[in-house]
């Protein structure tokens, strides 16, 4: 299998069109703690992936990946992501909890201006503030739609009655994963600005958990492997998605499901990329 997938040593910074950025940082985190060693789970993973994908018979790697060094400061992995796109790379982040997508989205949005985000989330993570922070991973989705106005939620399983009162109010489209309807979810990714650069997050507990035990917040009941493909493929191929990240992973000791799921799923999207 030659090199692994995200490793520094498979192509250098100048001839990649991929970057991965990891941000390990963990400052929020309000249930089991961990999310702090998901990049470097990760990373070892991702040596272990096949190449070529076999779905979208593309080898994403021929087109070089580069791998910034883990760093758990936010000045850093900004820095990171402003060269990526400065140099016209395609970022791919991994955390880390998932306030770390509103703490470098500032660097995308100042590249692209007015943008969409499409998130996937077990939680709607919309609050205005949790535990008196307003940059806690719960005010993810709330601090990207301050900044864009324009965000789809989808995988949601929880949520309180202020979120549900500020989706309801501001006409946010939500996909919620007990409606188990793959037409509703499609149309909810796909009811954005097809005009506007898109970025898009992918907090690993939307998936269910029988598939990515290792998060944070585990919720019952989320969307499958195939579903989560089927989404992200409509969303690269309406959108012109400049960025994404892959978040919340909390390796298990004894378990590799959640780290090598992970980089699989972060390979998905830089195949989708490519086919671009």
């Amino acid at each position: 299998m030659g090199f692994g997938l995200l490793g520094k040593e498979f192509s250098s910074f100048s001839k990649s069109f991929f970057s991965v950025v990891p941000f390990s940082y963990e400052g929020t985190t309000s249930y089991i703690k961990g999310t702090s060693k998901g990049p470097k789970a990760l990373l070892k993973s991702s040596h272990h992936l096949e190449l070529f994908d076999e779905q979208f018979r593309i080898n994403p790697a021929e087109k070089g990946i580069f791998t910034f060094p883990i760093t758990d400061k936010k000045e850093i992995a900004q820095l990171n992501m402003e060269k990526s796109l400065g140099n016209n790379k395609f970022p791919v982040m991994i955390g880390g909890e998932h306030s770390i997508t509103s703490m470098v989205f500032g660097a995308v949005q100042k590249r692209f201006g007015k943008m969409n985000c499409v998130v996937f989330d077990a939680h709607a993570d919309i609050k205005d503030k949790y535990s008196g922070e307003r940059e806690s991973h719960a005010c993810v989705s709330r601090r990207l739609y301050e900044k864009t106005g324009s965000v789809a939620i989808l995988g949601v399983r929880s949520l309180d009655e202020e979120e549900d009162e500020f989706i309801s109010g501001n006409r946010i489209p939500v996909y919620y994963a007990h409606e188990q309807d793959s037409d509703k979810a499609l149309k909810v990714a796909n009811s954005l600005d097809p005009r506007l650069p898109t970025y898009v997050s992918f907090d690993l507990d939307g998936l269910d958990p029988s598939i990515m035990p290792g998060t944070g917040t585990p919720e019952p009941g989320g969307l499958s492997w195939h579903e989560s493909i089927s989404i992200l493929e409509s969303v690269f191929r309406r959108y012109n998605v400049v960025a994404c990240d892959c978040v919340e992973l909390m390796p298990l000791k004894g378990s590799i499901v959640s780290e090598f799921t992970a980089a699989k799923l972060a390979y998905k999207m830089m195949a989708l990329r490519s086919r671009k």
